[in-house]
């Protein structure tokens, strides 16, 4: 009787020759290069220190300069007015340079301005022409009670800074689980593989075995029965052999669609935070743009991180939910109306 061939030591989607070997160590450093949770929670960390670098701004100084000429010619009648051809012609050319600024500590602010111009006229009666008036003020208000101790730009600064220790713990959090989940997946595929390779030296001594009895029953020396008993036993370790592939193969696939599931699903929570934040941080900016305290440019800027934002939102949503899709298609359950879907709201 014909024998069936072994089972195909090939893995469905792997190509011959392409395998890869690697240490626990080599899986775990992979793994947190190309993770899209650690490159999020990366991504969130860089986000935290540039909005710190950000509302740490509110300190720089605000230096601003104006420039102003005037000519203005008034006709006289008289000669006593000091007119010349009938008119007397002033000019003046004024320049205005001013620095402002708060002061961390103690909400304090300060205010600098240099005024500087040069006047000329026509008029004969004047003794001193040209004339350069100038001046210079300087202001420091500190404020006794309210926005001493906290003001809305310290506090902006610490609510940064809690934001970084966060998103630092987040990304050590991920880690951790990155880690952890490779380590078991790790420990998980050598014992299957393992397995079958048990498997498949047991199912080759089963076939020696069956060789060996049928020369036996040919001299005579083993009954025919044996023969069953060995083929059997050769039905049977194939069987174990072919369901421990297929086994091995459907917990990559559901493993693999599990964890698209479970990274979606926290890109969704970490995008809608991040949109949370980006509309606080909008209404900021517009209630100091109010205030004269911010400009255009940095609401224009929240305007543009809130919309960004808004749209990684939806994308982490579209993606989660095509990765239950996914999910439910690995486990042959099929679609369920759309069950445990995240809807756009």
């Amino acid at each position: 009787m014909p024998q069936r061939p072994l089972p195909d030591a090939t893995r469905v989607g792997v190509v011959a020759g392409t395998e890869l070997s690697l240490s626990l160590d080599d899986a775990i450093e992979m793994a947190l290069k190309n993770n899209n949770d650690i490159g999020v929670s990366r991504a969130g960390t860089k986000t935290s220190n540039l909005d710190l670098l950000g509302v740490k701004g509110a300190y720089d100084p605000l230096v601003a300069s104006t420039n102003f000429y005037e000519s203005v010619s008034v006709p006289t009648a008289s000669a006593i007015g000091g007119a010349v051809n009938g008119s007397v012609t002033t000019t003046r050319t004024s320049n205005n340079i001013s620095i402002d600024g708060l002061v961390p500590l103690g909400g304090a602010s300060y205010s600098a301005v240099f005024n500087s111009s040069r006047n000329t006229t026509s008029n004969t009666n004047s003794f001193l022409n040209p004339q350069f008036p100038s001046s210079l003020n300087f202001s420091y208000t500190q404020p006794l009670r309210r926005n001493r101790s906290i003001d809305a730009a310290r506090r902006n600064i610490q609510i940064a800074k809690k934001n970084i220790e966060i998103s630092e713990t987040q990304l050590q959090t991920e880690a951790m689980n990155v880690v952890n989940t490779v380590e078991q997946a790790y420990w998980d595929l050598v014992y299957a593989m393992r397995s079958i390779e048990v498997q498949t030296d047991t199912l080759k001594q089963a076939r020696a075995q069956l060789e060996s009895n049928s020369r036996m029953v040919e001299k005579g020396v083993l009954a025919p029965i044996e023969i069953v008993a060995a083929r059997a036993q050769i039905a049977y370790d194939q069987y174990s052999a072919v369901l421990r592939r297929a086994e091995l193969q459907i917990a990559s696939e559901v493993r693999t669609a599990a964890r698209a599931v479970e990274t979606n699903f926290k890109r969704v929570a970490t995008t809608r935070s991040a949109r949370t934040l980006q509309v606080r941080r909008l209404d900021a900016e517009e209630k100091k743009f109010a205030a004269g305290m911010s400009t255009n440019f940095l609401v224009t800027q929240a305007q543009r991180d809130l919309a960004l934002a808004e749209v990684a939102e939806l994308r982490a949503i579209s993606d989660y939910n095509k990765s239950i899709v996914d999910f439910e298609r690995v486990q042959e359950s099929g679609l369920s109306g759309g069950n445990g879907l995240i809807t756009v709201r």
